[in-house]
């Protein structure tokens, strides 16, 4: 395999991963990894090669595979005297939203500060990396204990983003779906119903409405309406969730248990007890086969 052959299988893959195909990704991405360690890297490709394999695996909940390599591009990038810092800042972020998901925000913290550093010198305020790992940031602090700057950095970005318009609409739709996360967890339902709203109306827009991030909106969702007390109105949108989450990950994927038990609380609540037990069933099986104490929370990169 020469050099263009595995700039081809990184161009495929990145496709794959774009599309919400994250097993063909990892795949193919992991043979273009392989293959270009045996080749130079002379035009900083094979740090993204590494960044956008990492994310794959970080999509399937394969965290040890998705910290190495974050790691490896981290070690490339910082190794190429011609490597530009924001490459270096871009991974800290990456593997900052590594850490978010596994709910350790404490670890994520620091490498999104970093990277925020790193970014806001370099990039002018409005720049979409700068807003993302601003965003990234918002994140984590809400979880270690500061609601009140997590807040201000999401209004701060939404309102960047709205700005922007046309393709920052996905990132947008991201925004404002965590965004609604912190007023639920603020009781706040009201509002974050709203948000959550206008966010579904985003992801269906400029991703179609059976991809990967659709779902996780369509749970999120289906959450902020079991809060308001409404389960016939938080059913079909979990249903959806249940159903684009199995085709993505499988059927006994750990990704599907705050699902269930979300599914599984809504039929509950409507008098369909056969369906609640079963699902709850289901979900308590693959946590114990997978060792989830918790459900894990529900982030993006």
């Amino acid at each position: 395999m020469d050099a263009g052959d595995w700039a081809l299988l990184h161009r495929q893959g990145q496709r794959a991963l774009s599309e919400g195909d994250y097993t063909t990704a990892a795949a193919t991405l992991q043979k273009a990894m392989d293959a270009a360690e045996n080749f130079p890297d002379t035009d900083g490709r094979k740090v993204a090669v590494a960044i956008n394999l990492a994310l794959s695996y970080k999509k399937l909940h394969h965290f040890e595979d998705a910290a190495r390599y974050y790691q490896r591009g981290v070690d490339l990038a910082r190794k190429d005297p011609n490597a530009s810092p924001l490459n270096v800042a871009i991974i800290l972020d990456n593997f900052g939203n590594l850490y978010d998901e596994q709910k350790k925000f404490a670890k994520a913290e620091p490498y999104h500060r970093q990277a925020l550093a790193q970014f806001e010198k370099a990039l002018p305020a409005d720049d979409l990396d700068v807003i993302k790992c601003r965003a990234n940031l918002a994140q984590a602090v809400e979880f270690t204990g500061k609601p009140e700057e997590a807040a201000g950095l999401y209004r701060q970005c939404i309102a960047a983003l709205e700005k922007k318009g046309g393709d920052a609409e996905a990132d947008l739709a991201i925004t404002l779906d965590n965004y609604a996360g912190l007023l639920l967890r603020d009781k706040k339902p009201g509002e974050a119903l709203a948000v959550r709203q206008r966010a579904l109306e985003l992801f269906q827009k400029t991703l179609g409405a059976d991809h990967p991030e659709v779902g996780i909106c369509l749970e999120n969702l289906g959450q902020t309406y079991l809060a308001l007390n409404k389960p016939d109105a938080a059913e079909p949108l979990l249903r959806r969730a249940l159903q684009i989450g199995t085709s993505t990950f499988g059927e006994d994927s750990p990704a599907l248990v705050t699902t269930l038990d979300a599914l599984s609380s809504a039929l509950e609540k409507l008098g369909k007890e056969e369906e609640s037990t079963e699902l709850a069933a289901r979900a308590m099986k693959i946590r114990n086969h997978a060792g989830v104490q918790q459900p894990a929370a529900v982030t993006r990169p």
